[in-house]
């Protein structure tokens, strides 16, 4: 029996304290820079909700800025800094690995190795004192032989039963941001795939269907339109190895008031594999589709709070985040459960 595998975009929330009510000090860093919008508004500080806005991300900028200050003026704050460094660049803390195909995965950053190094080795030397690490990939030296400011967001990778290759989709970010590059990555070869599966920057979310097919959510056309109110992606769409990314075929548009929408696989106990959808209406509850034999999304009939984790004979089987009685049925089902 083959687990399924859901490959569920991450989202990233900023709760900002109160600002409608600022003191002197901080009024004038929450007027926008056109002063023309706060005038026509019922909330004047209805500006920040534009996340991608000009003058919410100065204002942003701003804050950041003084908070820095702030910190880095403390007398405590070169040894507190010190300590932290010692920690995170200690090299007795432990290597938390990934298991794949008989080896251990394990993402690791040092003094030595900022921007980090993926690499792996067998089971039976990481259960030893001394693991003799093989470098996949170094992000160091990527980033000084592209002079890039490169920062390491994670692989996506797939290796259907039978097949003699893992393929991965590695995230690469310009500087630690939310929106990302994606480059396709032969595990066997540790070489990046030559006219392989590669995406523009943006904000978004891919998931494996098969070896030659992926589903991708993301900033189509580049000009925000097919973002959320969120400035996630909206949009999903099955794109073929060997195709042009704008001639994908859309398989779901969400709503602009949605968070985010993006793909997901789910693999079956006979081998077959389907591709579904997650439509984020927030950022706490969610609906989830799959599509169907012609390619229309058919909605699971599972709680807004939950997720569908694995498949066994048949049956999705579905975490609750909340109280559920499934319709037409006496059963009924706890939070937790």
């Amino acid at each position: 029996m083959r687990v399924s595998s859901f490959s569920l975009f991450a989202l990233a929330c900023l709760f900002g304290a109160g600002c409608t009510q600022p003191n002197a000090q901080e009024a004038t860093s929450l007027t926008p820079a056109d002063p023309a919008i706060a005038n026509t508004q019922e909330d004047p500080n209805l500006w920040l909700e534009e996340v991608e806005g000009d003058a919410a991300l100065a204002w942003v900028r701003a804050q950041n800025t003084r908070s820095l200050d702030e910190l880095t003026g403390d007398k405590r704050y070169v040894q507190l800094e010190a300590e932290a460094l010692e920690i995170v660049n200690a090299t007795d803390r432990i290597a938390y690995g990934v298991i794949r195909d008989g080896l251990v995965y394990n993402f690791w950053q040092d003094a030595d190795n900022i921007r980090g190094l993926w690499r792996r080795t067998s089971l039976e030397s990481y259960a030893s004192e001394t693991p003799d690490w093989e470098t996949v990939i170094d992000f160091d030296a990527l980033a000084k032989a592209e002079d890039a400011n490169w920062v390491y967001k994670g692989a996506n990778c797939y290796r259907p039963e039978g097949a003699e290759q893992t393929l991965c989709m590695v995230s690469l970010s310009d500087g630690g941001k939310d929106a990302v590059v994606q480059r396709e990555f032969n595990l066997e070869t540790k070489a990046w795939v030559e006219g392989g599966f590669q995406t523009p920057e943006a904000k978004q979310g891919l998931s494996w269907l098969d070896q030659d097919t992926v589903l991708i959510s993301t900033d189509w056309g580049g000009d925000g339109a097919t973002l959320t109110e969120s400035g996630y992606a909206s949009v999903v769409k099955r794109w073929t190895r060997g195709t042009p990314l704008d001639v994908a075929e859309t398989v779901f548009t969400g709503e602009k008031s949605d968070v985010a929408a993006s793909g997901f696989r789910i693999e079956l106990d006979d081998g077959r594999t389907l591709g579904g959808v997650v439509k984020a209406d927030t950022f706490f509850t969610a609906r989830y589709y799959v599509l169907a034999q012609d390619g229309k999304p058919v909605q699971l009939p599972i709680p807004a709070k939950s997720n569908p984790n694995e498949v066994y004979q048949g049956q999705i089987l579905v975490s609750l985040q909340e109280d559920w009685t499934p319709q037409g049925q006496d059963a009924s089902f706890k939070s937790g459960d």
